[in-house]
């Protein structure tokens, strides 16, 4: 095959249109465990054909902070497929077949995907991407410790290193992270670094973030508040800025 003939090929797939069902899904994280063993997820379909789902449950570990995703029987889901009509809402039931006994919070996945279907002729060479969502399922021990710790550090470039430590035995979701000077001399409106790059930490796990400075200047030991936005809400951190190496 000439090279010519590889570059129409290429350039035909680029021009074909594709497009995906278009879905909703609440929530976006499924909270369970003590007295609750039960919940549902509504998922709407906003897009103009039906669509129909396959659900299924699967263990999610992390083992050197790579995912890795497992069979699992201890979470059952209902119904396993399922067609929904334009305009229309399914409800998802998903339950635990066994209570958490772990001292550590347990997580899975619950996984929505599109099932195929035969295409159309009449709607021409249009290609359909298929939808895949992939919830979080957060089963909670009896008892609950939350307990993160936080150090800040600048570097030889002036960037903040920001680095959590999850010390307690349920998850904790970062979404984004402002540091704040709190010495008089150097506070401002603006903060000195910021970032919105999200994270969850799993029990036991740190996680350094990379914050560019938005003042260009050297930073000295200092007291700063870090803003954070986490799945607990917006909180607020007292803490002290280190001079690195």
């Amino acid at each position: 095959m000439t090279a010519a003939r590889i570059l129409a090929i290429f350039l035909a797939f680029l021009s074909t249109p594709s497009w995906a069902a278009n879905l909703g899904v609440t929530p976006v994280a499924i909270q369970m465990g003590g007295s609750i063993n039960r919940t549902t997820v509504s998922v709407v379909n906003n897009g103009p054909e039906a669509v129909t789902m396959q659900a299924e449950t699967i263990a999610w570990k992390r083992i050197d902070g790579v995912d890795q995703d497992g069979e699992t029987s201890d979470v059952m889901v209902n119904p396993a497929v399922f067609t929904i009509e334009p305009g229309q809402t399914q409800i998802v039931r998903v339950g635990l077949r066994r209570p958490n006994e772990q001292s550590m919070e347990a997580t899975y996945r619950l996984v929505l995907r599109e099932v195929p279907v035969a295409s159309d002729p009449t709607q021409g060479t249009s290609v359909r991407v298929l939808v895949a969502m992939r919830l979080p399922i957060y089963v909670a021990p009896d008892k609950i410790v939350q307990d993160e710790k936080w150090q800040v550090v600048s570097d030889a470039r002036n960037n903040l290193q920001v680095t959590l430590y999850n010390r307690g035995n349920v998850h904790y979701k970062v979404g984004s992270i402002k540091v704040r000077a709190d010495d008089a001399k150097e506070s401002t409106n603006v903060p000195l670094a910021s970032s919105s790059e999200g994270a969850v930490l799993f029990p036991g796990e740190s996680r350094t973030f990379t914050l560019k400075q938005m003042q260009s200047r050297p930073l000295k030991k200092m007291p700063v508040t870090l803003e954070v936005f986490t799945d607990r809400g917006p909180q607020t951190i007292l803490t002290e800025l280190q001079k690195g190496d």
